[in-house]
């Protein structure tokens, strides 16, 4: 064997190369087959054998699979009768137990792969679940806990039979969570996954994150473990959260978020229309709040931002207005107001989603945005952009270094001409993202009646959704206004994908000459 594989850092990295590989697309089976390797590696080779475990098992997506690892006399899985449906079928479940109790040497093995365990992903796709009994005699050698590495949790379950016993109980939870634990996530999850909230408070105080969407009949029921857990979250930095339907859990639950002292973001989510009229207002104050994001219809936006004493210390927003088919533009005024007059001026970055339904939305509403003076990065994203070429100078944002303009519309508003004028009004723009009308016709004033606008600072701009007929004049026209484009990037498809491959290339080639004409 080479020498240089007897460096555990490169051995490990190769291993780490496997198991998350250099792609954005990776299919399942792929994934599957990437493991096989790295079982093959573990067991072929010694210099591979403990960084190719470690990368193995460093997620893991269902305990039973950490259960067959032991001896096979040891465990089996059978299919339990759970009960009879209307038409007498029987309904089964699969079950891990043990045939014989657990020894030492067991353990041993088992503890052998349970510390490499870092990452637990248990999805609805797993239907082993796991006998209690076999938790039980694992409890009784694990300790504290059976992962002592383990950083983060993703549950998301819903049990495809009633009745049926979820892959993560809550005696496995006792048995997971532990001081190391910063991540926990719950999605779809229903009412008797709950408990874990609490456990999770008491076993990990170093949590940081903690993502709580179970279905939307057990909000409601998540208010009372919500509310006795935040005692024991007092390292939390990030909480993301929907909230219950009904008012008084509303109000229970923001009233927790009081003793929230260290977070840092927070994510609240309504998918009821109902009104949140809370009274009294919960008066949260949170002195360390850097990132607020809300997800809602646009009648609640001026209740929630009521709940809050101040939010002076935001400096960055996301807002997703929910659509729905009889929304009016005056909702979302009344909503961009209320945040307006709730926010501080030093706001310096705000996502905004204004729901397609909107159709009457005017760019004029969003003059209320000019308070945030400091703005350095702006994301609009709706169903048509109410831009055109004269209406960049409602929005007065004089320090604004990333702008994204997104929108669901066919037809492209926006020309070459459009993004002259837009980069004439924001003179330090950094990024662009805008879908334009590149093809000749509308863009011959480009020629006849040229803007005589340079940028030199907008380095990166992301044309996904346009479209242009001839690369050569789209990309002369794009070099005259922005010498400095080093990143042209585009995510359109077949024809128009090529096109835009032509347009970059030809804007390196010209940026690259422009540069060797002048250092001569």
């Amino acid at each position: 064997m080479h020498p240089c594989f007897q460096v555990s850092e490169l051995t490990s990295l190769i291993c780490a190369m496997l198991i998350e590989p250099n792609s954005m697309i990776v299919t399942f089976r792929r994934q599957k087959s990437f493991r096989k390797d790295l079982a093959s590696l573990a067991s072929t080779c010694k210099a591979f054998k403990e960084p190719a475990l470690d990368a193995l098992y460093y997620e893991l997506r269902s305990l039973a699979h950490l259960f067959m690892c032991l001896p096979p006399d040891l465990w089996k899985i059978e299919d339990k009768v759970k009960r009879a449906d209307h038409r007498g079928v029987l309904d089964t479940q699969k079950i891990l137990s043990f045939l014989r109790a657990m020894r030492r040497s067991d353990w041993l093995i088992l503890e052998g792969y349970a510390r490499r365990v870092h990452s637990l992903d248990i999805l609805g796709g797993d239907d082993i679940a796991i006998d209690s009994e076999v938790l039980i005699m694992v409890s009784i050698y694990c300790g504290v806990s059976l992962f002592p590495q383990l950083r983060h949790i993703h549950i998301s379950y819903i049990a495809r039979r009633t009745g049926s016993d979820s892959p993560f109980s809550l005696l496995a939870a006792k048995l997971s969570f532990g001081p190391a634990l910063s991540h926990l996530h719950l999605s779809n999850v229903d009412s008797s996954s709950l408990p874990i909230i609490l456990l999770a408070s008491q076993s990990s105080p170093a949590l940081q994150s903690l993502d709580l969407k179970p279905v939307s009949e057990a909000r409601v029921l998540m208010t009372p473990f919500l509310t006795e857990a935040v005692h024991g979250f007092r390292q939390l930095r990030v909480f993301d959260v929907f909230l219950p339907g009904d008012a008084t859990s509303q109000a229970g639950l923001l009233s927790a978020l009081r003793s929230l002292h260290s977070l840092e973001r927070l994510s609240l989510s309504v998918s009821t229309r109902d009104q949140m009229n809370h009274t009294p207002s919960p008066a949260i104050s949170l002195s360390n709040l850097s990132h607020f994001s809300i997800r809602c219809y646009a009648r609640q936006v001026e209740d929630i931002m009521r709940c809050f004493l101040h939010l002076d210390t935001v400096t960055s927003f996301t807002g997703i207005i929910v659509g729905v088919a009889d929304i009016s533009s005056l909702d979302v005024d009344q909503a961009l107001i209320s945040l307006a007059t709730k926010l501080p001026d030093t706001v310096s970055s705000i996502d905004l989603t204004i729901p397609r339904e909107c159709k009457d939305f005017e760019s004029s509403s969003l003059q209320s945005l000019n308070k945030f003076h400091e703005l350095k990065h702006l994301t609009l994203t709706m169903g048509t952009l109410p831009f055109h070429n004269d209406h960049f100078v409602l929005l007065t944002f004089p320090h604004l270094l990333s702008l994204c303009l997104h929108s669901s519309e066919r037809k492209l508003s926006a020309t070459l001409q459009s993004v002259g004028l837009l980069l004439r009004h924001y003179p330090r723009l950094m990024h662009l993202s805008l879908a334009v009308d590149a093809q000749n016709i509308p863009n011959a004033e480009c020629d006849t009646s040229p803007l005589h606008v340079c940028s030199r600072t907008l380095t990166s701009w992301d044309v996904t959704r346009s479209i242009t007929e001839d690369p050569e004049f789209t990309a002369r026209h794009i070099m005259s206004m922005i010498p400095n484009l080093c990143k042209l990037t585009s995510q359109n498809m077949s024809k128009q994908g090529a096109l835009w491959k032509r347009v970059a290339d030809l804007v390196d080639f010209w940026r690259v000459a422009f540069r060797q004409c002048h250092s001569k």
